[in-house]
Parts: structure tokens; C-alpha cells; sequence
């Protein structure tokens, strides 16, 4: 790892996935563990899915939590229709947002994070979500009219 860093040492960010081991596999712990002995020269940034659901955030928080985290990545802004799960863990272990995903591309979907922008879609989220359950209200009243004993729709032959 510290080769690879040193040959990338002109790069003013270098990002090190560690995804695709269990949180149970000892390689995984092998690589927080080689992360966090770089000290200072490796700043680590915790990649939240904003789809996962607040246990298996803290789940992640806990499982790659290094001596040297200094922030988050807050992914998925794209797939998601709230933003609250991960955003109880950022604020709950006080952690800064550095940046955040609108898409899976990269590097072209990754953008600095921006308080006023991530507030302005946790909002939109909240109001679709909103006309969402109106729109799921209408259609239950709209099922229990059609399938009331006044209607002869929906009502069985015995």
C-alpha cells in the first residue's frame, strides 16, 4: 500500500476502496488495520450508501472505523428517497460530510459535499414522500369504496 501511495504521490486525492470483503473476514480487518498504522498520510473517509438502512450503517461505521477517519461519503443521493438513516449517524458521531454521489459513475458523479444542496434534497425527498403516501391513501380509500357492500364491484358470488 505504501508503494502504490508513494508512486500516486503527485495526486491531490487517491481514493482505496476496501468493499467486496465481509465485515467478518480477517483481510478485511488486515487492511483497516494497514490503514490506520499510516497515521497522518492516509486520511480515511467512511463511504455511506444513503440507501442502507441505519443498522447497517452503524454496522459499516464500526467495522471500518480507522484511528484516522476524518469524514464521510455520502453515496446513492440518486437511488434513495430519504436521507435521515445516514444522516443520524453523521450527526450522532459528529462527522463531517466531505463529499457526495449523484450516479455510480466515477470520478464524474463524485462532488464536493455541499450543506445547502444535501438539505435541499433531503426536503424534495421528504415532499415526494409525502405525495407518495397521499397518492397510496387515495388508492386504498378508492380499493375499500370499490370493495364495500354498497358496491356490487368486488363482492363475491357464494
Amino acid at each position: 500500500l505504501e508503494q502504490v501511495l508513494y508512486s500516486l504521490r503527485h495526486k491531490s486525492l487517491v481514493l482505496i476502496d476496501t468493499a467486496g470483503l465481509n465485515a467478518q473476514d480477517p483481510r478485511l480487518h488486515h487492511q483497516v488495520r494497514s490503514i490506520s498504522e499510516l497515521g497522518s498520510r492516509a486520511k480515511t473517509l467512511l463511504v455511506l450508501p444513503s440507501t442502507s438502512q441505519l443498522q447497517v450503517i452503524k454496522s459499516s461505521y464500526h467495522c471500518y472505523k480507522t484511528d484516522n477517519m476524518i469524514a464521510c461519503i455520502l453515496t446513492k443521493l440518486d437511488e434513495t428517497a430519504s436521507l435521515g438513516e445516514a444522516v443520524s449517524l453523521v450527526i450522532e458521531k459528529a462527522l463531517p460530510v466531505a463529499y457526495s454521489t449523484h450516479g455510480q459513475g466515477v470520478p464524474e458523479d463524485i462532488n464536493v459535499a455541499n450543506s445547502k444542496r444535501l438539505v435541499g434534497d433531503a426536503i424534495e425527498m421528504a415532499r415526494e414522500l409525502e405525495a407518495d403516501e397521499q397518492t397510496m391513501a387515495d388508492e386504498m380509500l378508492l380499493l375499500r369504496r370499490a370493495s364495500s357492500p354498497s358496491s356490487s364491484y368486488g363482492r363475491a358470488a357464494i
